[in-house]
């Protein structure tokens, strides 16, 4: 199966022109990797230094041959980052494989979501049926480049979505339509705590 995760990391100011530059050339590197699907670094609209990225490999073994490449600027980031680093390790959700687009290392997307769910256990089937039933939608709109949900590995009952559009305002006709608002209705009260304190809009800078 297929290996991916959600890493997020404060860059301290003075730190951020270096890092940016060894991220773009770890970027560009690990894209090359026969084993990579996908690798994006996303800074929140507000331009706040919260860094967000997503790598996904075809498999673990291929991660783990990749975290051995010598570009990886793991020293820069022990001393860039602004506190700690968090990365969730994630699954595919099988009645919603994920699917990126044929280009999606070209193609570099104004508008990223990055949304996290904490699911009640009795919500969990329900919430997984109201995303099966909401991605066909989303993944057919005008602008969609990529609307994939994932399963944390370490609690099944906690979710990451990332989306990407190719406008803002594709974005915001997507979250007008009768399915968007189907889909909030289905999964009124199924979380733990709000989504809407964990969604970062954000801006693709992986080059």
């Amino acid at each position: 199966k297929t290996y991916q995760h959600l890493a997020m990391a404060t860059v301290k100011a003075e730190k951020w022109d270096e890092l940016l530059a060894a991220m773009h050339n770890n970027i560009a590197q690990s894209r090359k990797e026969e084993g990579n699907i996908l690798f994006t670094f996303l800074q929140p609209e507000d331009g706040s230094r919260t860094v967000l990225w997503v790598e996904r490999f075809k498999n673990r073994a291929a991660f783990e041959s990749h975290t051995k490449a010598p570009y990886l600027p793991e020293k820069l980031w022990a001393a860039a980052k602004d506190g700690d680093m968090t990365v969730l390790e994630l699954n595919e959700v099988a009645e919603v494989p994920a699917v990126e687009p044929d280009n999606s290392d070209e193609v570099y997307s104004p508008r990223n979501i990055v949304v996290q769910f904490d699911v009640k256990p009795e919500n969990r089937e329900a919430f997984i049926d109201a995303v099966a039933a909401l991605t066909p939608e989303a993944r057919k709109a005008e602008g969609n480049v990529r609307f994939n949900i994932f399963e944390q590995v370490a609690d099944k009952n906690k979710f990451v979505l990332v989306e990407s559009w190719d406008t803002v305002a594709l974005h915001e006709k997507h979250l007008a339509q009768e399915y968007s608002k189907k889909f909030d209705a289905a999964v009124s009260g199924f979380f733990v705590s709000n989504p809407a304190q964990t969604r970062v809009l954000a801006k693709d800078i992986s080059k």
